[in-house]
Order: structure tokens, then C-alpha cells, then sequence
């Protein structure tokens, strides 16, 4: 500015202003950082049953089935309901005792699955007992075989 032959130079930042930018920019920085890092997969080795190793997970649940028996005989539970729960634990028990994503495939899936895969076929069979009466008509259903099948699932993993 020309103020009558006297130079004024333009009045600089605070430099509060440079210290906010550089934070807002390791923000924007750092949320990249954890975006991928929470996002990849994992390299560390898929280990079956966790702490507890294969006897105690079939320990655990052969007791979660039994449970489900007994509300069922006790009438606790419809027999559509007591299928559906043993439907969960036998796909559950395996996808914990493989790494194999078998809660998640239906019963056509399960019987597609490569035959070198422990248990799966006798997954395959627990579920093609359970189906009738998860899905179609529950008076046909057989509460006892639904629970020898899923216990021979639990007992027979390997």
C-alpha cells in the first residue's frame, strides 16, 4: 500500500492458521491410514477352534445342542424353532472348527463344496435332515433325528 510515499507490506497470517492446515491435513492423512489398515485381510494362519482346541469346542457344543432337546421336549420350543437353532449350532460348530464359511451356504452349496474339506459332507447331511422342517411343513419334522444328526456332526468332526 502507498500510504504519501510510505510502503506498507500486506500484513501476514497468524500462524496459528499454518498449525490448524498441517492438523487438518495428518487427519485427513491418518484416516487413510486406518481405512486400509482396518480393511485387509489378515495374513496370519486360519487355526482351528481357537484356545480351546477341537475337544472343547464339541464339548461346548454337544451342551448347546442337549439344551436345545430339552426346551424342545419340555415344549419350550416349536419343532420348526428347534431345527432352526440346531440348524445354527451344526454351522456354527463347523465354521468355527474349519475357517470354512458354512453358516453362511445353503443346503445346495454345502453339497457343492470340494469333498477334501473335513466335515463338510457330514454337515451336508445334518442340514438336509433339518431343511425339511426349517423351511416346509413342521408336523413331518422329527425332533429326536434332527438331534442325533446334529450331535453325529459335532462328535464325528475330525
Amino acid at each position: 500500500m502507498n500510504d504519501g510515499g510510505r510502503f506498507y507490506g500486506p500484513i501476514p497470517y497468524d500462524p496459528v492458521w499454518l498449525w490448524i492446515g498441517l492438523g487438518i491435513l495428518a487427519a485427513v492423512a491418518g484416516w487413510y491410514v486406518w481405512a486400509l489398515a482396518s480393511t485387509r485381510r489378515s495374513r496370519a494362519k486360519w487355526q482351528p477352534a481357537g484356545a480351546q482346541g477341537l475337544p472343547g469346542l464339541q464339548q461346548e457344543y454337544l451342551a448347546r445342542i442337549d439344551a436345545v432337546a430339552d426346551a424342545a421336549e419340555r415344549g419350550e420350543l416349536t419343532a420348526r424353532q428347534a431345527h432352526q437353532r440346531l440348524s445354527r449350532l451344526v454351522r456354527a460348530f463347523a465354521h468355527q472348527a474349519s475357517g470354512v464359511s458354512l453358516h453362511t451356504m445353503t443346503l445346495a452349496d454345502l453339497r457343492n463344496e470340494p469333498a477334501g474339506r473335513p466335515g463338510v459332507a457330514g454337515v451336508a447331511d445334518a442340514v438336509a435332515v433339518l431343511y425339511p422342517a426349517e423351511f416346509g411343513v413342521p408336523e413331518v419334522a422329527d425332533a429326536r433325528r434332527a438331534v442325533d444328526a446334529a450331535r453325529e456332526v459335532v462328535r464325528s468332526w475330525h
